[in-house]
This record gives C-alpha cells, sequence and structure tokens, in this order.
C-alpha cells in the first residue's frame, strides 16, 4: 500500500531513495548485524520534542505488521523511559531508561502479549527521536 496506517492515523510511505542518508547508514548496520536473521521492511521515526511528547501503552499490531514482527528501535537524544505491560493489566512489568544510542528489540510474541509506552519525563526539554 501506499500508507501505513496506526491508531487511526494514516501516513504516507515514503521511497527508500527519499530517507535521510543517517537513517540509510542505520538500516546498513542493522542489516549487517542481524541479518539473514530479519527483514528490516519499515522505518517509522517517533519525534518527541520535550518531556511532555509521550506514547501511551499500546501494541504494534496493526494490520500492516507481520503476525510476530521484529522491531529494532534506536533512540537518539535526550533519555527517555520505555515502559512495557503485560496486556490485560496496568502494572508494569518493567522500565528501560533509553539513552542516546541504545538499540531496543522487540520480537516474537511481544506484540501480541504486552503493550509498551514512552513515558512523559517532565523535566525533559530536549527532543528525542526513538
Amino acid at each position: 500500500g501506499r500508507f501505513y496506517a496506526y491508531t487511526n492515523v494514516q501516513m504516507p510511505k515514503v521511497s527508500t531513495s527519499d530517507w535521510p542518508n543517517v537513517v540509510l547508514e542505520l538500516l546498513g548496520r542493522l542489516a549487517k548485524e542481524f541479518s539473514p536473521l530479519k527483514k528490516i521492511n519499515s522505518v517509522l521515526p517517533n519525534r518527541y520534542r520535550t518531556g511532555r511528547d509521550c506514547i501511551p501503552p499500546h501494541a504494534d499490531d496493526e494490520n500492516s505488521s507481520a503476525d510476530h514482527p521484529t522491531i529494532f528501535s534506536i533512540s537518539l537524544g535526550a533519555t527517555r523511559t520505555f515502559s512495557n505491560y503485560p496486556f490485560h493489566l496496568r502494572a508494569t512489568l518493567f522500565r528501560l531508561r533509553l539513552e542516546s544510542g541504545s538499540l531496543l528489540i522487540m520480537e516474537g510474541s511481544m506484540q501480541q502479549l504486552y503493550k509498551h509506552s514512552v513515558d512523559v519525563e517532565s523535566t525533559c526539554w530536549d527532543p528525542t527521536l526513538i
């Protein structure tokens, strides 16, 4: 398709020829490290302008995702908190502090069994890209 949809939002897909060089370099490094084990087929940058920007608990289980997708999440910029929850409970299973340069990999049945979020950081004023 020409669009990627999540949480009732449609974003146009962008040809890899239009991706910034830094994204292509990161993808090349990931592909070299993890290929042929994992196929990278998309990039979805999430920009958090300050610590007030967040993503509430969710699973990456959209129709455009595979049944058991492997998701590589690279954090660039300010340190942010990533939280993980059992799917049907609000109790936190674990929290990770993702520093700039962190690589988080979610795979297997993670999206079917758990939700994750990027939490509000009231003292963070710097931007982050995850």
